[in-house]
């Protein structure tokens, strides 16, 4: 869900001067002529402006959090959450899109707790767009907080078209979350299509154009929003971009870059090969495209597809002759003008095939790049003192993932092994989500206190020391571990997994697979709590 601009101002009220009057509206108006030509930091400044002038307007609030969304920029971000707090102190609290955009741009800073309620408030003041309530929803499990989850299922699956992947999944609603990422995928890329073709009434999906045969070395771009140190997808890249740039040339287009990763990546083994060139988060599509022409490349990679910062709608530009959607999203784009999708036959079996938009590209070993033989040490020093007292079982993936049935199982495999410690890593150890475990495992009759510990984020060096003195990892059944997943094999932790339906719950047994482990991957939850007691009981 994003926020929603309104593009007519209604009359400003009759009791304003004329001249005030006035200047609202030519704030309004460069506001939008500053979006319209995706300056979205000037429009936000010429909407605070307006605010400043009339704060009981709400349009200007609305369009403020949409512009301050489209800069990237948390610090923006944050001033429209706080300019639209006041607005629904103020006496705006009836107004829908208010409350829907003041929801997003808390979403958008990871502040879910306080977005729940706006998400609610904004689908009862408009029950028409259940959008609202099942993202409010989703906020309460993000947080951990299922009871009555079986109503909340109820809900979410009603309306699977506004819900996302991870909540159905989690759910353990496999086949309903596959239908619902194949609907949802196509209807993005199908507007991202659309909107190009709407623009200059040209139609940019459809068989890749051609150039004509060349002796010139291979030129492949990537597009990225996720290079910065922090993701996985930072972490991955490296290395898999040097050993290409080893034998064609390689540019990288960031929208969200890190610098210093930037420079590594850059300086490929002292080569510099890898062109970086940093974009603005915002950048108007046929810019962007523009920019992809100019460098002439014969593949175009995305690294995003539909996560959070990707560029659909430069790829729908056809701005390569070939495109591929790659390593980001963990699934098929939907769109006829990404042509393929590199896969091992685990990740998607050819009978899966079906139900992929792009032309399966089968690698013969593995889909996944790693760099942790490269950029990290093993383990050497003696696990924490006392951790491995008694047998512990570790959940590495963040809570935002686990669903109640992933909950359920690690509370059985507790109960059936009374000497173990679950172990959960968590993002954010003083958020809701952890108060929610510890109630969760008490309920179950768990002693949260001596046999449930709630791990945050500590230096990597110490984070594989947890790994490894752990007896058992688990991976989530229906949403599983990519990067963690890597850095569990690299440490040494015996690890079980669970293979499903969809690309993104098959991730963990692919890597079994690629290693020569097939037998720590199961195929239902009754074999995998069976796998996993052997192992620690």
């Amino acid at each position: 869900m994003s926020a929603r601009r309104a593009r007519k101002p209604p009359a400003p009220p009759d009791e304003l001067a004329p001249a005030l009057e006035a200047a609202l509206l030519r704030h309004l108006e460069d506001a939008e002529a500053f979006g319209d030509r995706a300056e979205h930091a000037r429009a936000a400044r010429e909407y605070e402006a307006a605010i400043k002038l009339v704060p009981w307007q709400p349009l200007a609030y609305i369009n403020l959090a949409v512009a301050c969304g489209e800069t990237g920029d948390e610090a923006y971000i944050a001033r429209s959450v706080a300019a639209m707090r006041a607005g629904v102190a103020g006496g705006m609290a009836d107004v829908h899109p208010l409350q829907l955009n003041l929801a997003v741009a808390l979403s958008e800073l990871e502040r879910d707790a306080e977005a729940a309620p706006h998400y609610l408030a904004a689908w009862r003041l408009s029950p028409t767009t259940p959008a609202a309530l099942a993202r409010g929803l989703s906020t309460h499990l993000d947080q951990c907080a299922w009871r009555g989850h079986e109503r909340l299922t109820a809900v979410l699956a009603s309306e699977a078209e506004h819900v996302g992947i991870l909540e159905l999944s989690r759910l353990g609603r496999a086949a309903l979350a596959r239908r619902a990422a194949e609907r949802r995928s196509a209807a993005h890329a199908r507007d991202a299509a659309d909107a190009i073709a709407n623009a200059d009434g040209r139609q940019p999906a459809g068989p890749a154009w051609r150039r004509r045969a060349s002796r010139a070395p291979l030129r492949v771009g990537y597009l990225t929003a996720d290079l910065h140190a922090e993701h996985p997808i930072g972490k991955v890249a490296a290395p898999l971009l040097r050993e290409q740039s080893r034998h064609f040339g390689v540019r990288l287009f960031s929208t969200a870059a890190d610098r210093t990763l930037s420079r590594a990546i850059a300086v490929a083994d002292g080569r510099g090969a890898i062109a970086v060139e940093e974009v603005a988060a915002g950048e108007a599509t046929e810019a962007y495209a523009a920019r992809l022409r100019e460098a002439r490349l014969h593949i175009l990679i995305d690294l995003n597809s539909h996560t959070r910062g990707g560029r659909l709608d430069v790829t729908a530009r056809r701005p390569a002759p070939v495109s591929m959607s790659f390593l980001g999203y963990t699934g098929t784009s939907g769109a006829r003008f990404v042509d393929y999708l590199p896969a091992d036959r685990t990740l998607v079996p050819p009978s899966l095939a079906r139900h992929y938009t792009e032309r399966l590209v089968h690698l013969p070993h593995l889909e996944h790049a790693s760099q942790h033989g490269v950029a990290y040490r093993l383990p050497s020093a003696p696990p924490p003192a006392g951790l491995n007292r008694r047998a512990v079982l570790a959940s590495w993936n963040s809570e935002k993932k686990l669903g109640p049935r992933d909950w359920a199982v690690w509370m059985n495999l507790a109960r059936a092994a009374p000497r173990a410690v679950v172990q959960q890593a968590v993002a954010y150890p003083d958020a809701p989500g952890p108060a929610n475990l510890r109630a969760q495992a008490r309920a179950a009759g768990i002693d949260a206190r001596r046999r449930l510990r709630l791990v945050g984020r500590v230096d990597q060096a110490s984070y594989f020391q947890r790994i490894a003195a752990a007896d058992l990892a688990v991976d989530v059944p229906y949403w599983n571990g990519v990067s963690s997943t890597l850095d569990i094999l690299w440490a040494g932790s015996p690890l079980v997994a669970l293979s499903g339906e969809l690309m993104l719950s098959r991730m963990s047994a692919a890597l079994l697979a690629a290693l020569a482990v097939p037998h720590s991957v199961v195929h239902s939850l009754k074999a995998y709590e069976d796998a996993a007691l052997a192992l620690v009981a």
